[in-house]
């Protein structure tokens, strides 16, 4: 019996990036018929179409025929589609996957409730004690369980041996059984559950030391071991990005938009474990009115939510956050906090939403066509090529000091995130010439080198002479293309090498593309500059904290995502911090103010 594919489904997947991420197929309703992972998602969704693959049987095959939609979440890396895959799969019991009833094909790391923990890997919880995980495989949990085992002399055997055994002889045991070493041995067990608890700087601060201490002592091997122990154990430690090292629920939340389209992506996190991407339609809007519409999203958001978490990470504060998050707290019975994170874990999660927000977007951009503005770009200004992808590029500093620069892209009259660029320039003064000359430079050389195309139009920020800088910089570089300035305040478009500016008029679809571009690229150069004044700012406050050296502090930063995040913590929140006692927790808040 033959199965008829839609020809449109068939297209979507040709459209799907070549990412790491999860696909679902879904009926005419939205519900989910089919969940699967994928390393690249084109490469794999495209093979259920491609001829000489439809051999997946007679349940595939009724599935495809059922199809009316792709939906798909990016992630960072296959472990991660890993394991999303299965959360997934169990929250939403899609009708033609394999049903799997329990979690028992997961390993979990175990440290054991005993007088003298041991550390062991299990499929189930049937045994006292504190779990670790779930881990990909069985392979990545046996070769962390090794590490930490020869790192820290942890013993792994079923039962104590009062005689002591040979991993004992052979320095893999501290044999807690049969010597009396309570204290160093606790200290050992806390260090392994630092680890795998998603805080190894306690435990890798001790390897460091004695990797110097073996180099010193010309034992160049063993230092040799060492340094590979503890790279191995951040990388399976950021194997492990889909669960926190914290099993606190948070949401992050990511609007992206043009002034025709806008988008939203929620990315929920329960119980330690990122469970899905929720996407939203919004109307179009302009950057300026992004935290008055992020504002509205969430209100209307958690309204009819039946459970709304402790933190919700967002790309910026929401227009009247501080009412608003007492609103939600008055609904979620409890204290809500917004959060704008700056690294670490927070800032993982909330990229990894404006990953699939910028996804969500660009598939939206493209079912509905390019921007009228790149045809009359086009025929107004007798364009060689058409204009479908435009860079522009825009200078910014403080006072002369910090130079740096931000370029967009735009695709099809759309902006494309994942082409935004950041540059520190080495000029050490306001010249905004010499500053589009270096950036414009840098990037031509940067896409000539790496083999990709360069764009169709090249937009800088700026009049004649910042266009002509940037055709010299071209130039040097033997390159030839369509490069316009486009003038703040007259809206004046400039060619290079031509004395009087272009005449477009104001209702043009073409000098308004140019003007959406130009203030993006503005804005995006003023956010860059603005935040690493910010970081500069952020490491003098902190250094005036008694007690808060450089680990602590950014220790600090990466659990609370900024000083604001730091000043509005409860005490109780900074002593949760691994080197935060109740003493210093008051140092802190006494110094910062309280929030």
């Amino acid at each position: 019996m033959s199965h008829v594919v839609s020809d449109e489904l068939v297209e979507r997947a040709r459209e799907l990036p070549t990412e790491p991420g999860v696909y679902r197929f879904v009926d005419a309703d939205g519900q989910a018929l089919y969940i699967g992972k994928a390393a690249d998602l084109r490469d794999r969704v495209t093979s259920y179409f491609t001829a000489g693959t439809h051999g997946h049987g007679p349940r595939i095959d009724r599935m495809l025929a059922e199809a009316e939609g792709i939906e798909t979440v990016l992630v960072d890396s296959e472990q991660e589609a890993y394991l999303l895959e299965s959360n997934l799969i169990k929250e939403k019991k899609p009708r033609y996957n394999v049903r799997l009833t329990d979690d028992k094909r997961y390993p979990w790391i175990l440290v054991s409730d005993e007088e003298h923990p041991r550390i062991d890997i299990t499929r189930d919880k049937a045994e006292e004690g504190d779990y670790y995980g779930p881990f990909p495989d069985v392979g990545s949990a046996r070769e962390l369980v090794n590490l930490l085992r020869e790192a820290f002399g942890v013993r792994d055997c079923p039962r104590e041996l009062p005689e002591g055994c040979i991993k004992h002889d052979i320095g893999l045991c501290k044999a807690p059984c049969m010597l009396d070493i309570e204290e160093t041995y606790a200290e050992a067990v806390e260090r392994v559950q630092h680890v795998l608890k998603g805080n190894p700087q306690p435990a890798i601060a001790v390897l460091e030391e004695r990797m110097h201490q073996a180099s010193e002592e010309r034992r160049f091997e063993q230092a040799a071991r060492l340094r590979d122990e503890i790279e191995d154990i951040q990388r399976l430690l950021d194997e492990q990005a889909i669960f926190a090292s914290d099993r606190e629920d948070r949401d992050a939340i990511a609007i992206e938009g043009t002034p025709e389209h806008g988008v939203a992506v929620v990315l929920p996190r329960r119980s330690g474990r990122v469970i899905d991407a929720q996407d939203f339609r919004l109307p179009g809007f302009e950057e300026a009115d992004r935290a008055e519409l992020l504002a509205e999203f969430l209100a209307r958001y958690y309204e009819d939510r039946p459970s709304i978490p402790h933190r919700i990470l967002v790309p910026e504060m929401p227009t009247g956050h501080e009412e608003l998050a007492q609103a939600l707290g008055a609904q979620a019975g409890r204290k809500v906090r917004f959060r704008v994170p700056q690294r670490g874990k927070g800032k993982r999660m909330l990229d990894l939403a404006e990953k699939n927000a910028g996804f969500q977007l660009k598939q939206l951009q493209t079912e509905r066509g390019p921007d009228p503005g790149v045809v009359d770009l086009k025929q107004r200004l007798a364009l060689a090529e058409m204009p479908r992808r435009i860079e522009c590029v825009d200078v910014s500093h403080h006072g002369g000091e910090g130079v740096v620069a931000g370029l967009v892209t735009f695709e099809d009259g759309h902006a494309d995130k994942s082409g935004y660029r950041r540059f520190d320039l080495s000029i050490e003064s306001n010249d905004d010439v010499a500053g589009i000359r270096e950036v414009t430079r840098r990037r031509l050389r940067r896409l000539t080198e790496e083999g990709k195309g360069l764009p169709d139009l090249f937009l800088v920020d700026g009049g004649r002479a910042q266009a002509d800088a940037a055709r010299e910089a071209a130039r040097e570089l033997g390159l030839e293309l369509a490069i316009l300035g486009l003038a703040k305040e007259e809206e004046a478009v400039h060619r290079p090498g031509w004395r009087d500016p272009i005449d477009l008029p104001n209702e043009a679809a073409g000098l308004k593309l140019l003007m959406r571009a130009r203030d993006e690229a503005h804005r995006f150069a003023n956010q860059y500059s603005s935040t690493k004044r910010t970081n500069t700012l952020t490491d003098s406050v902190l250094d005036d904290v008694p007690g808060v050296g450089p680990e602590l502090r950014r220790r600090l930063l990466r659990e609370m995502g900024s000083v604001d995040g730091i000043r509005e913590a409860t005490a109780e929140e900074l002593t949760a911090i691994d080197g935060v006692g109740p003493k210093r927790a008051r140092r802190i808040k006494a110094t910062l103010g309280e929030g």
